[in-house]
C-alpha cells in the first residue's frame, strides 16, 4: 500500500466560512424538521409509542400520557408490559437475531391500566422500525380509546336487541290477533247456535203453552167419553155392544195417557225428588213416541228387571232422559233404512240401576262417540238436530250421582244410563193399589162446572151411587143455591177454570161464607199443568181431581171429603206426618208398608197449622212429628197435641242423640225418639211396635 507524503490540502478561510454556514443551515433544518415530527407526534390524537428492541419505552405522545394519566416520567424506561393488565401481554420478548420478527401486531380489543386503576379498553397496532440494512433498530405503535366506539356497538346491539324485540312482540300480536280473530269466529258461530236454541227454546216454550191450553180442551171431552162409556158398562147390554164400549173406554183411557204426558213434558217446574219408577217412566216415554215407533216400523224389545228398585230423583228429569236417548235412536234408525229395533233392558248393578237402550240405526264412529256429550255439537243437518239433548242428559244423569256412556256395539248405538239406588228406595208393593169402596149412604152434592156434558155426567154418575145432585153451569148460579139451601151441602165438586170467575174466587168465597164446606170442596180440573193452579191448589191443600178421571179416583176424593163432615174428631186409621224433608216421607212409607202390608196409610202434612186445624176433625192413629220446628217449638207443639188428644201416639223425629233431649220429649208425652238420618229398618222396628 503506497502512503502520500503530500501535505492534506488547506482549505481557504472562504471555504470554511462557506462550510460553516452550510452546517448551520443544515442544524436549523434538522431543529426545524425535529420540531415538525414532534409536533405532528404530540398532536395525534391516538395515543403514540416508542420501544427499544427489548419492549422499553422511550418515547410517548401527550394523548397516552392524557389516556393514562400519568406523567412521561412515570413511563420512559419502563417495559411495554406496564400499560396492560397482568396476565395481558400485546408483544412477547424475542431475539431478533434468532427469529423472525413479524413486521406488525394488531390487536382489536385490549385493556390498558390507568394510575388509578382504570381499565380502558383500546386497539392496539404496532410496527418494527429497521435501518436500511434491515436490522432492527425498535419498536413504534399505538393504542386507541375505544370506549366510545364499544358504546356505539352496544347501543346499536341494544338497538339491534330492541328492534328484535319489538318484531317479535309484532309477531306475537298478529299471532294474537290471528288466535283472537279465530275466538272472535269461535264466539260467533256458538253465539248463532246459542240464537238458534234460544229460538227453538221460544218455540218449545210457546209449544208447551199450547201443549197445555189443548191438553185442558182435550180433558173435558175425555171426560165425558170416559164417564159416559163407564155409565154404559155399569148397565145392562148386549155382549157385543160391551165389547164395543171397552174398545170406546181403553181407547180413551189411552188418549188419557197421552195428555198427562204431554202435560207433564210442558210443565215449567222445579225439580223434584221422589221416588220414581224406571219402569213406569220408560213405558210413559213409549206411550209418547208410540206412533213415531209405530209409523216407522221400529220393534221394541223389552228386557226388564222384574225386582229393579226404584231410584230416589226427579220423575220428569229422568223420563227426560230417556226421551232424549230414544228420540236420537229413532233418528238413526231413520237415517240407515227407516226400519229397525228399539231395545231397553234394565238390571241391578251394584247398587244402581243400571238402563241400557240400543238400536239398529246408523251408530257412532269412535271420534263421535267422544263428543256426543257436547253442548250443541250435532251430526243432524241444520233445522233437524240442537246439539243440546245428550248433553243435557248428561248433566241431569250426572246431577243425579248416576253415569251415562256409550257402549261399543257392531250395528247401532248403545246408551247406558247408571242411577244409584238410595237407601230406604225398597221394591215397590206389586199388589193392586188399595181403593177405597163406596161409602154408601145418600149425599148431597153440589156440582160446578161450565161444560154441559161434563155436568152431565158427573151427574149420572153421582146419581148412579145413590147421592142426591145438584149442577150450576157459572159460580153465581152455584153460590144461589147455596144461599138457597143455607149451605148445606155434603160435598161441593167445582172446576177450577171457569168463566168471569176462577176456583181461586171461588174458594175465598166459601172460606167466608161457609167454612165447614171449604174443606168438603172438590176441585175437578183439567188445568193441573198450569203453574198458577198447581201453586193455589198445594198452597190452600186443597182436594182435586184432574180430569179425566176414573171412576175410583172420584170415590176416594168423595170418600176423603165427606169424612171431613162431622165436627166431632172422628179416628182415623192413617199415620201421619209432619217433616220438612221429602226423604223421610219416602222412608217411612216403605217402612209402614213393611208393616202392615199396605202401601197408603201414611199422610203428610205441611204446617203445624194445618196439623191443628186437621185435629179438630180427625184422630191419627199415630203422629210422626219432627222436634226441629221452631214455630211453635217442636215439644210445645208435643203438648198442644196431646191436650187435644191424650190417646194421639207421638213418635219424635229429632237429630239430637243426648239423653236430656230424649227425656223431655218423653216428658212432653212422645213414646218413641226416632234419630235423623231415618233408617228404614230400624223406623220398621218402632212403627211395628207402636201399630202392633
Amino acid at each position: 500500500m503506497e502512503t502520500s507524503d503530500l501535505p492534506a490540502p488547506r482549505l481557504s478561510r472562504r471555504v470554511l466560512i462557506t462550510l460553516g454556514k452550510d452546517l448551520a443551515e443544515a442544524e436549523r433544518v434538522l431543529v426545524h424538521q425535529k420540531e415538525f415530527l414532534e409536533s405532528i407526534v404530540d398532536n395525534i390524537s391516538d395515543g403514540l409509542f416508542v420501544l427499544t428492541v427489548d419492549l422499553k419505552i422511550v418515547k410517548i405522545n401527550p394523548a397516552l400520557i392524557h389516556l393514562l394519566g400519568c406523567e412521561e416520567s412515570d413511563l420512559l424506561g419502563e417495559p411495554l408490559d406496564i400499560l396492560f393488565e397482568a396476565g395481558e401481554r400485546p408483544l412477547e420478548p424475542f431475539d431478533s437475531d434468532s427469529l423472525p420478527v413479524p413486521d406488525r401486531w394488531k390487536i382489536p380489543h385490549i385493556n390498558v391500566i390507568s394510575k388509578d386503576r382504570q381499565r380502558i379498553p383500546v386497539s392496539f397496532q404496532a410496527s418494527v422500525i429497521r435501518r436500511r440494512d434491515g436490522r432492527l433498530l425498535g419498536i413504534s405503535g399505538t393504542v386507541r380509546d375505544i370506549r366510545n366506539d364499544l358504546r356505539g356497538e352496544r347501543m346499536i346491539r341494544a338497538a339491534e336487541r330492541k328492534a328484535r324485540e319489538a318484531a317479535a312482540q309484532e309477531h306475537s300480536r298478529a299471532e294474537e290477533l290471528e288466535k283472537a280473530n279465530r275466538s272472535l269466529e269461535d264466539t260467533t258461530r256458538d253465539l248463532k247456535r246459542t240464537q238458534e236454541q234460544l229460538v227453538q227454546s221460544e218455540k218449545l216454550s210457546a209449544v208447551g203453552s199450547l201443549v197445555a191450553g189443548v191438553a185442558h180442551e182435550l180433558n173435558n171431552p175425555l171426560t165425558s167419553v170416559l164417564g159416559f162409556s163407564q155409565l154404559l158398562l155399569m148397565g145392562d147390554c148386549e155382549e157385543k155392544i160391551r165389547k164395543d164400549l171397552k174398545k170406546i173406554h181403553r181407547e180413551a183411557t189411552r188418549c188419557q195417557k197421552i195428555v198427562q204426558n204431554l202435560l207433564r213434558f210442558s210443565r215449567q217446574t222445579k225439580p223434584r225428588w221422589e221416588r220414581v219408577d224406571i219402569h213406569q217412566a220408560i213405558e210413559q216415554i213409549l206411550e209418547l213416541r208410540a206412533y213415531e215407533l209405530r209409523n216407522g216400523n221400529i220393534k221394541v224389545v223389552k228386557e226388564l228387571d222384574p225386582d229393579l228398585r226404584p231410584v230416589r230423583g226427579d220423575t220428569q228429569q229422568i223420563q227426560q232422559v230417556f226421551l232424549n236417548i230414544i228420540n236420537n235412536s229413532l233418528d238413526s234408525m231413520a237415517e240407515r233404512d227407516g226400519k229397525g229395533t228399539l231395545t231397553i233392558r234394565t238390571e241391578t248393578i251394584d247398587e244402581a240401576a243400571r238402563i241400557t237402550i240400543t238400536d239398529t240405526g246408523v251408530g257412532l264412529s269412535e271420534e263421535l262417540r267422544h263428543r256426543v256429550f257436547d253442548p250443541f255439537f250435532t251430526t243432524k243437518e241444520v233445522g233437524k238436530g240442537t246439539g243440546l239433548g245428550l248433553s243435557v242428559s248428561h248433566g241431569i244423569v250426572t246431577g243425579h250421582g248416576g253415569d251415562i256412556e256409550i257402549l261399543p256395539t257392531e250395528v247401532g248405538a248403545a246408551f247406558q244410563v247408571s242411577l244409584p239406588i238410595h237407601d230406604g228406595m225398597e221394591a215397590p208393593s206389586r199388589t193392586p193399589s188399595q181403593i177405597d169402596p163406596s161409602p154408601g149412604g145418600s149425599w148431597r152434592i153440589l156440582v160446578v162446572d161450565d161444560e154441559e156434558t161434563v155436568l152431565d155426567v158427573i151427574g149420572r154418575l153421582l146419581r148412579s151411587e145413590g147421592h142426591r145432585v145438584s149442577t150450576a153451569a157459572t159460580v153465581a148460579d152455584a153460590l144461589a143455591l147455596l144461599e138457597q139451601s143455607g149451605g148445606a151441602f155434603d160435598v161441593v165438586l167445582s172446576d177450577y177454570r171457569m168463566p168471569n170467575m176462577d176456583g181461586a174466587e171461588f174458594h175465598q168465597i166459601l172460606e167466608g161464607r161457609y167454612p165447614d164446606l171449604v174443606r168438603r170442596l172438590i176441585f175437578v180440573t183439567g188445568d193441573g199443568a198450569n203453574k198458577l193452579t198447581h201453586d193455589f191448589l198445594q198452597k190452600k191443600d186443597c182436594l182435586y181431581i184432574n180430569k179425566p178421571f176414573r171412576l175410583e179416583e172420584f170415590r176416594r176424593a168423595l170418600h176423603r171429603s165427606v169424612r171431613s163432615k162431622s165436627r166431632r174428631p172422628v179416628p182415623s186409621r192413617e199415620v201421619w206426618l209432619l217433616d220438612a224433608d221429602p226423604s223421610v216421607a219416602e222412608i217411612l212409607t216403605t217402612a209402614i208398608y213393611d208393616v202392615t202390608g199396605s202401601s197408603a196409610p201414611l199422610r203428610t202434612l205441611r204446617t203445624p197449622e194445618l196439623l191443628l186445624e186437621d185435629l179438630k176433625k180427625f184422630i191419627p192413629r199415630m203422629l210422626l212429628l219432627d222436634l226441629g220446628i221452631t214455630e211453635p217449638p217442636g215439644l210445645d207443639l208435643v203438648r198442644m197435641i196431646k191436650r187435644m188428644h191424650p190417646e194421639v201416639r207421638v213418635v219424635a223425629l229429632s237429630h239430637h242423640a243426648r239423653r236430656r233431649e230424649a227425656e223431655k220429649a218423653l216428658a212432653a208425652g212422645v213414646e218413641e225418639y226416632l234419630l235423623k238420618p231415618v233408617r228404614g229398618r230400624e223406623a220398621a222396628l218402632i212403627l211395628e211396635k207402636i201399630l202392633s
